[in-house]
């Protein structure tokens, strides 16, 4: 198991390396009042602000009183807007006269078996993990490392678009960095689509 997993990791580093490069400069943190963290990304301009996509259950209970550290830009008062469990995608407002890149979602998915990248703050990782994934038949199911933390990172496809975004660690699972540093990391990962944001996000644009 561990070969394979090896194996397998080798062939996404090599990917990583003919795909175009995503803009990562905006996924950013996301963090709640009683500071647990996901990570999130701005998807569209609101009249008197932006709205970042995450996913539910990083913020399930816990509405208001989000934070959001953007391309070392700090906006707070983030208040989620909407919502789909189901999904588990939501929506986060922030007010701001500020108008910051926005994140195109892919209108459809990618093959099987082509590779992307994913991105994210796992838990105990400072910086932003950039990882290449590999899409599984299921198109929800990638190869690429993420940890808790990196739940709402988005999940890019050759063309540099979003076609998911990151909703659970599965198995197996490694371990990196040394002693209080270490922070669990799977490499086999979850990914929820976008059908339902996207909707919701066209409704909102046209008002």
């Amino acid at each position: 198991m561990k070969f394979l997993a090896l194996t397998l990791l080798l062939a996404l580093a090599s990917c990583a390396s003919v795909l175009p490069a995503p803009d990562y400069r905006n996924v950013a943190k996301l963090w709640r009042a009683d500071g647990g963290y996901g990570t999130a990304f701005p998807v569209a301009y609101a009249a008197d602000g932006f709205y970042a996509l995450t996913c539910w259950h990083v913020v399930n209970g816990a509405d208001e009183d989000m934070s959001l550290d953007l391309d070392g830009i700090m906006y707070t008062g983030g208040v989620v807007i909407w919502t789909d469990e189901d999904a588990d995608v939501a929506l986060v407002g922030f007010k701001t006269t500020d108008r910051p890149w926005l994140y195109q979602l892919a209108l459809v998915q990618p093959e099987a078996y082509t590779a992307g990248t994913v991105a994210g703050y796992p838990l105990g990782i400072e910086f932003l993990h950039v990882s290449p994934v590999l899409f599984q038949s299921s198109r929800n199911i990638v190869h690429g490392l993420t940890g808790p933390g990196g739940s709402g990172g988005p999940v890019f496809d050759q063309s540099g678009k979003v076609v998911g975004i990151v909703s659970r660690i599965r198995t197996p699972q490694v371990q990196t960095g040394f002693g209080a540093g270490r922070t669990l990391m799977g490499w086999i990962v979850e990914m929820r689509l976008l059908d339902t944001a996207r909707e919701k996000l066209a409704e909102l644009n046209a008002r």
